[in-house]
C-alpha cells in the first residue's frame, strides 16, 4: 500500500521522512530516523544554528564552539518510536464494478471457483455457482486517516546511547580556538513498507506504467501480491569540528562528520493469486502460490563536510553552516529465492549504489530581548533535485526528489540559575511527492513539536527532551485512496559537565 522513497541523505536531515506509496525494491530506506543528537536543540525545535557557547554547537554550527571557556563533556541517551499505519479505501468503478470487493477484503473468494468469470461467481440463470459470494460491510463515520481505521499498524522501539562528546579550548598565535569530537549513534535504521494488495500492473495509476484498456480480444493478466520491506540496524558516526575565534564578535569553524553502519535487509513479494481482465466487467480471479523472497545485508557509508561562520552582538546572534556536496554509499548482499511453476532457485545478488548529495545552507537568528530569554529561528534550504544516483542496477521504482525549505522556531527560558525551559516547533516540506497529488513541486509537511527541560547543578547540567513528529497525507489513484501516517516520538536524556 505504500511506496519508501531513497532518502539517503537523510543522514544529515532527522525531520524528513519515508513516503508511503505501492511499493520500492530495496535501496536507502530506513535511514530516516536520525537520532537527534543534542537534547536541548532537539527540544527548541532543532532551530540551533545561532546559538553558541555549548558542545551542542558541535552538531549544528562548528563556529557555534566559540565562547567555550574550559573542557566540556556530554553524554546523550534516547529512547524512541516509530509507528507506520495505513488505511486503502477501494471504491468501484464502471469499468470493473466487482473488483475492488476483492481487494478491498468484503469478498473472499473460493479456491475451488479458481478461472470462473466473477458475473457467473454470483449468479446465473441456471444456478448459483458460488453460494459463498457475500459481501462483508464498509465501515463508516471513522476518520479516514485514523488508527481506528488502518488496514494494519507496525511499530518499533529503539533506545541506547546517542553520543558522548568532548571540546577542548585551547590559544594558538594569540588566538582562541576550540576543537570538539563525538562518538555516536547517528540513526537507529528503522524501515517498514507493507502493501497486502501490491497489483503489478497498477490498475489505477498511470505513473507505473500504461495499461491498455481491454477489448475482449487480449487478456490483460494483473498478478496479486503481499508486498512486504523491513530493515533494522544502526548508522554509528565520527563528527569533529574545529572553531577560530576572529574576534569578540566574529567566529569562524569546520567540521567532518564520518559515517558506517550495517542493516538487516528483507524484501518479500507473497503471491495471492491474478486477475484476467477480458473486457468491462468481465474477468475472473484465480489463487497462486510463488514468490520472491530476498534476504541479506547492507553497509553504508558517508564522509561529510561543513563550514560554518558565527556572529555575536549584544543582542542578536547569527549563524551559517553549509553543508558541502558529498557522496553516500551502500554496499549490498543478498540472497533471492524464487518459487514459481519451475520449482524454487537461489541466486546471489550483491552491489553498490551511491547518491552524490548536492550542497544546502542552514541560516539561523537568535534574539535575547532581556538576560534569560532567547528566541530563535532556523531556514533551511536544500536544493534536492540536483541529487545524481549510480545504481548498480536500473530501479523503476525511484523518482527524483522536491526541493525542501525548512523553517524551524525555538524558545530558550531561565526563569530561575538552576532551572532552564525550552520549546520548539517545525514543519518540514518532505522531499517526496505522493502519488496523483496536485502539487507536483512540494511534497507533504510533517509537523514537530517538542519541549524541554535543563536542571543546572554545580555537578553539571542534565537536559530532558521529548520530541513528537507526524506526517499524514494520502495518495490518490483511480482505483482507491491510500491514507498514510508515520509518527515518531523521541524522549531524550543528556548530561553534560564543564570542568
Amino acid at each position: 500500500m505504500f511506496r519508501n522513497r531513497i532518502l539517503a541523505f537523510i543522514i544529515i536531515i532527522s525531520s524528513v521522512m519515508f513516503a508511503q506509496n505501492r511499493g520500492n525494491n530495496l535501496a536507502f530506506q530506513g535511514i530516516e530516523t536520525s537520532n537527534e543528537m543534542s537534547v536541548k536543540a532537539a527540544a527548541m525545535g532543532g532551530a540551533f544554528t545561532s546559538q553558541s557557547g555549548s558542545l551542542d554547537a558541535l552538531f549544528f554550527n562548528p563556529a557555534g564552539l566559540k565562547g567555550i571557556k574550559s573542557l566540556q563533556f556530554s553524554v546523550t541517551t534516547n529512547f524512541s518510536q516509530n509507528k507506520w499505519f495505513e488505511n486503502q479505501v477501494y471504491r468501484p468503478n464502471r469499468y470493473f464494478v466487482t473488483l475492488p470487493f476483492y481487494l478491498e477484503g468484503l469478498y473472499i473468494p473460493d479456491p475451488a471457483q479458481n478461472g470462473v468469470l466473477d458475473h457467473l461467481r454470483m449468479w446465473t440463470p441456471e444456478s448459483i455457482i458460488d453460494s459463498s459470494y457475500t459481501l462483508g460491510s464498509l465501515e463508516t463515520g471513522v476518520d479516514p486517516q485514523s488508527e481506528e481505521a488502518a488496514d494494519w499498524i507496525e511499530e518499533k522501539n529503539n533506545s541506547g546511547l546517542t553520543h558522548i562528546a568532548v571540546a577542548m579550548p585551547f590559544n594558538l598565535f594569540d588566538y582562541n580556538f576550540v576543537a570538539a569530537a563525538s562518538y555516536g549513534r547517528e540513526v537507529n535504521i528503522n524501515d517498514y513498507d507493507r502493501n497486502d494488495t501490491y497489483t503489478d500492473p497498477h490498475l489505477g495509476y498511470h505513473g507505473y506504467g500504461e495499461i491498455g484498456r481491454v477489448n475482449g480480444v487480449d487478456t490483460l493478466v494483473v498478478n496479486w501480491d503481499k508486498y512486504l520491506r523491513e530493515r533494522t540496524g544502526q548508522i554509528d558516526n565520527i563528527t569533529a569540528a574545529l572553531s577560530f575565534q576572529l574576534n569578540e564578535n566574529i567566529s569562524f569553524g569546520a567540521g567532518g562528520k564520518f559515517s558506517f553502519g550495517e542493516s538487516d535487509d528483507r524484501f518479500a513479494l507473497d503471491r495471492v493469486g491474478y486477475f484476467d481482465l477480458l473486457k468491462q466487467n468481465y474477468f475472473r480471479f484465480s489463487y497462486d502460490t510463488t514468490y520472491q523472497h530476498i534476504s541479506g545485508t547492507s553497509n553504508y557509508s558517508s564522509n561529510a563536510f561543513n563550514l560554518g561562520v558565527h556572529l555575536q552582538l549584544e543582542k542578536v546572534s547569527a549563524g551559517i553552516n553549509v553543508e558541502l556536496p558529498y557522496t553516500i554509499s551502500r554496499e549490498y548482499d543478498y540472497t533471492e529465492t524464487v518459487f514459481d511453476s519451475n520449482g524454487i532457485s537461489t541466486r546471489k545478488i550483491s552491489g553498490e549504489d551511491k547518491i552524490d548529495m548536492p550542497m544546502t545552507v542552514n541560516f539561523g537568528l537568535a534574539f535575547r530581548p532581556v538576560d534569560n530569554l532567547s528566541l530563535a529561528i532556523d531556514y533551511r534550504y536544500a536544493p534536492f533535485s540536483e541529487t545524481e544516483y549510480d545504481f548498480q542496477s536500473a530501479d523503476t521504482t525511484f523518482y527524483g526528489f522536491a526541493d525542501q525549505q525548512i523553517f524551524s522556531f525555538g524558545i530558550d527560558y531561565q526563569p530561575y540559575d538552576f532551572l532552564s525551559l525550552q520549546a520548539g516547533y517545525c514543519q518540514t516540506p518532505q522531499i517526496f511527492i505522493p502519488d496523483g497529488a496536485a502539487d507536483k513541486e512540494a511534497g507533504p509537511k510533517a509537523t514537530t513539536l517538542s519541549g524541554g527541560l535543563g536542571i543546572h547543578t554545580d555537578y553539571g547540567t542534565l537536559q530532558f527532551a521529548y520530541i513528537y513528529r507526524t506526517l499524514q497525507y494520502y495518495d490518490s489513484y483511480f482505483s482507491n485512496t491510500n491514507y498514510n501516517t508515520i509518527n515518531y516520538s523521541n524522549l531524550m536524556v543528556g548530561y553534560s559537565l564543564t570542568l
